[in-house]
């Protein structure tokens, strides 16, 4: 026989109780000794799993524990609680704790030989833990299939709406052009392409984030974040030349990660920084420091800067501030930098006050870091 198998080894023999009780003490499962269905021991682990005394426990039946008594036919015996010690042997019943509440409790026997008395251990494993595991683990199934179901919706809306938009864009141009319109219906043109722009803007950005957290990150690669901003001041090159404003990156690494989603990630930061600037020219600097196998990145401005109060709630969709008294973005900028983040394993945070600009800090896995996980998928 291997040293695993167990399943035909018969009861090992103990020289006393105390040997046996020395035994039950030792193992990490919550477990009682009884004869004769009555408990003459309980271990420390079962006494905190049930709530009572040890001296509370010795005495009693296994049948007093329990909050509704099984059929006979239940028990392990086929016969009732009393002679529960007798077979290998497992039944489910609820014990009744200390505090009167029921606990779903596995019982599971095994004999024991001690001189002419059959005593049995009664293992007591809490099968209420493992199911409140199973119902979280369906909970967080639920959510899942409710996210993705959220995200396809969005990507689904936000791609069909592209077309009528874009025609209604296309027609309010043409009657702009064709200087047909006189005031008052001017200034409502005016108005309605100004609508749809901020239209467009905002289904752009609904499908960015509905597809932030797709892809498998093993598929990341090394991006240069020097590239990254590159490509972020070309992109922002007419509001940096309007404003007069500065992009710099410092000591950039290269990191892993998706070249796209990071493209955009640096764009919103330097965006929200170009967007709510102070009296003086924008300066935004980007410098980054290694962490373990991560580096940390930080994009600084000297912004009008946010309250404390709000530096939680900048991060959710729809969030949208004020300039000038005006209300400007789509409110989804840091909602997709952060579902970024998330995918590439980091957090992002903002450190910032009122007129002293604001420094938004996340962290991306180095090459050769750790993958962030996998996202569950059905």
């Amino acid at each position: 026989m291997q040293p695993d198998e167990r399943s035909d080894r018969p009861a090992t023999p103990v020289t006393t109780i105390g040997d046996l009780v020395a035994a039950v003490d030792t193992v990490p499962c919550p477990s009682l000794v009884v004869d004769n269905g009555a408990v003459v021991h309980a271990s420390p682990d079962s006494c905190r799993l049930l709530g009572y005394e040890r001296a509370d426990l010795v005495g009693r039946s296994i049948a007093e524990l329990v909050a509704e008594p099984p059929s006979p036919s239940a028990w392990p015996t086929g016969n009732g609680p009393a002679p529960v010690q007798l077979d290998d042997a497992s039944c489910t019943v609820d014990v009744r704790g200390s505090d009167g509440l029921a606990i779903p409790i596995e019982l599971t026997t095994r004999p024991v030989a001690l001189d002419t008395r059959r005593l049995a251990v009664v293992a007591l494993n809490d099968v209420g833990a493992r199911r409140r595991e199973e119902a979280l683990q369906r909970a967080v199934d639920e959510l899942e299939r409710t996210n993705r179901q959220l995200r396809e919706f969005a990507s689904i809306a936000s791609h069909d709406l592209q077309a009528p938009l874009r025609s209604i864009m296309g027609f309010a141009q043409m009657i702009e052009d064709a200087d047909l319109l006189e005031p008052p219906a001017d200034g409502w043109l005016r108005r309605i392409i100004s609508a749809t722009r901020h239209m467009q803007a905002l289904t752009s950005a609904l499908l960015t984030l509905a597809k932030a957290d797709e892809g498998d990150p093993t598929g990341f690669a090394s991006v240069d974040l020097t590239t990254v901003v590159d490509e972020v001041v070309e992109l922002h090159d007419a509001t940096i030349r309007e404003l007069g404003a500065e992009v710099r990156g410092e000591g950039l690494p290269i990191v892993l990660g998706d070249h796209g989603q990071l493209v955009q990630l640096v764009l919103n930061l330097v965006g929200n920084a170009l967007t709510h600037h102070g009296p003086d020219a924008p300066i935004v600097a980007i410098t980054a420091s290694r962490r373990g196998r991560c580096w940390r990145i930080s994009v600084s401005d000297n912004g009008v800067g946010i309250d404390p109060a709000d530096q939680e709630r900048i991060f959710e969709a729809f969030n949208r501030a004020t300039q000038g008294g005006e209300v400007v973005g789509t409110g989804l900028g840091l909602a997709i930098a952060r579902a970024v983040v998330h995918r590439h394993g980091g957090e992002i945070t903002v450190e910032s006050a009122p007129g002293a600009g604001a420094t938004f800090t996340f962290t991306l896995p180095a090459v050769g870091g750790d993958l962030p996980a996998v996202p569950s998928r059905d």
